[in-house]
């Protein structure tokens, strides 16, 4: 079993998204918004405390192992969000440079007649501002 990292196969795309509806977008942005702070408040305090944040969780879930779920979560924290753009824009904002690159692939991966524009999945409107955003994961810090 070989196991390989993502980022050095396909560069451009990016992990986990908040990820809405349509019509939750259109006629309820204040719930987006709530739901973006939440994330964002959420990152911010499990990157200042990743120990409380896997209690956290345990509290919700006795029965799991928190010691495989602490490093995973680690893991994720280093592996996956630690992306040297992040220490630019912040957790949370995208490049849409590099969004449009993954378009372009998932288009020709999947031929895609109709790929969607980066506009219409990304809307940073709703994201704290910089300064409140984690910016700390990055080893390009």
């Amino acid at each position: 079993m070989r196991h390989f990292e993502w980022q050095h196969y396909v560069p451009s795309l990016y992990g986990a998204a908040v990820m809405v509806t349509p019509a939750l977008l259109r006629d309820q942005p204040s719930t987006v918004a709530g739901l973006v702070r939440a994330a964002n408040r959420g990152v911010v305090d499990t990157v200042a405390d990743i120990e409380a944040a896997v209690d956290a969780v345990v509290r919700r879930n006795p029965s799991m192992d928190r010691v495989a779920n602490r490093e995973r979560l680690a893991g994720t924290l280093a592996l996956e969000m630690a992306h040297e753009e992040g220490s630019v824009l912040g957790i949370g904002a995208i490049d849409m440079a590099r969004l449009a690159q993954t378009v372009d692939l998932m288009t020709r991966a999947k031929q895609l007649a109709l790929p969607p524009s980066p506009e219409r999945l990304f809307d940073d409107r709703f994201l704290p501002p910089s300064s409140k955003r984690v910016r700390s994961l990055s080893s390009a810090r």
